[in-house]
């Protein structure tokens, strides 16, 4: 039997579909158990039908169908004749702002004598890239708009020990550089009704401009300025930026380093 061309195969349907569709005053359901589901018309069905039926066209549209589908599979294993990617493992990379690795395998078959047949010599391929953490470390919360992990620290210390506390818990002191760290650095106080705590921000003189460990300035960054009315007040020793609650909105406030506040971590 020669090729049956995609025309062919249409042209058939539009037939089927139309001899059903004149018939269908006149049928009833004699029990012959030709109802198909949709989801499962395929190839077999339809030669199974016309067997029923004895249609030669619906048996030679199966026929067509099935053949159909065989070639396409054969090509699909021709151009990838592997299984599929394994899920992708844990990320080595336990915390957030932590990066790592991540992999993946499948397994090919070389010189098969047909396409799909998943037998004879394999090779395994292996897959890699970077990752980054997903969890916060323990004592820290999460603030998912803000993608950052903070924990709000009650012992009270001067900047500079702030700095080093943060240091050695693996982070450093919170830089609120965007509207949704700002928003989180409230929400966190807000939450432990803290009034005063140290935040990333330090000057060499009340002349200098403010120097920043980690991240970038806010305002530079397109934070809409915090500072209180007055603020920064540029007393002499006024140093350090700190978040500060005078009555019930929290501002930018500058104090002296060497006094002693709460103060937020960030990792």
């Amino acid at each position: 039997m020669g090729r049956v061309t995609l025309f062919e195969v249409t042209f058939g349907i539009v037939f089927m579909l139309g001899m059903f569709r004149s018939n269908s005053a006149n049928a009833t359901d004699t029990g012959s158990g030709l109802a198909i589901a949709g989801e499962q018309l395929d190839g077999e069905s339809l030669i199974r039908m016309g067997q029923k039926m004895n249609s030669t066209l619906l048996k030679l549209l199966g026929q067509s169908f099935v053949n159909f589908e065989r070639k396409i599979n054969e090509k699909i294993c021709k151009i990838d004749p592997c299984d599929q990617w394994s899920p992708w493992s844990n990320c080595s990379a336990k915390v957030k702002n932590e990066f790592g690795f991540r992999s993946r395998s499948r397994v090919c078959w070389l010189e098969q004598q047909n396409a799909c047949n998943r037998t004879g010599k394999q090779t395994v391929e292996n897959e890699n890239n970077f990752c980054e953490g997903e969890k916060c470390p323990p004592s820290y919360t999460s603030y998912n708009s803000a993608n950052t992990c903070l924990k709000l620290v009650g012992v009270s210390l001067n900047h500079s020990a702030a700095e080093n506390f943060c240091t050695q818990d693996g982070g450093h002191l919170f830089n609120t550089d965007t509207e949704e760290k700002w928003n989180a650095s409230v929400t966190i106080l807000l939450s432990n009704k803290v009034t005063t705590a140290w935040i990333d921000g330090t000057r060499t003189s009340v002349s200098a401009k403010w120097v920043f460990l980690n991240g970038k300035d806010p305002v530079a960054n397109g934070v809409t300025s915090k500072w209180d009315s007055g603020e920064p007040s540029n007393g002499a020793t006024e140093l350090c930026r700190a978040i500060v609650k005078p009555s019930g909105t929290y501002y930018w406030y500058d104090r002296g380093c060497s006094s002693t506040y709460s103060f937020i971590c960030e990792v």
